[in-house]
């Protein structure tokens, strides 16, 4: 499943965020990526910052703005 949407940082605003998790056997692994606050995303008006996640969500445009390093783990299943 990949999730993509906009998160909402206190006190410092919004950031696209993008979450993706795989089963495995016995295990959900994860990765987790975030937007960083840059000069592109920060140049975006609101209703372009939520055309732009939703294009990129659904693959009909590159992304506009840079993603931090991914963080990713598993989690053993219950």
């Amino acid at each position: 499943m990949r999730v993509v949407a906009i998160a909402y940082v206190l006190p410092t605003g919004e950031i696209p965020v993008e979450i993706e998790f795989t089963q495995d056997s016995g295990s959900v692994s994860y990765s987790i990526r975030k937007g960083i606050e840059d000069l592109e995303w920060a140049s975006l008006s609101d209703s372009k910052r939520w055309n732009a996640v939703y294009l990129y969500a659904t693959g009909q445009h590159d992304e506009r703005w840079t993603w931090s390093e991914p963080a990713s783990g598993y989690l053993k299943d219950a």
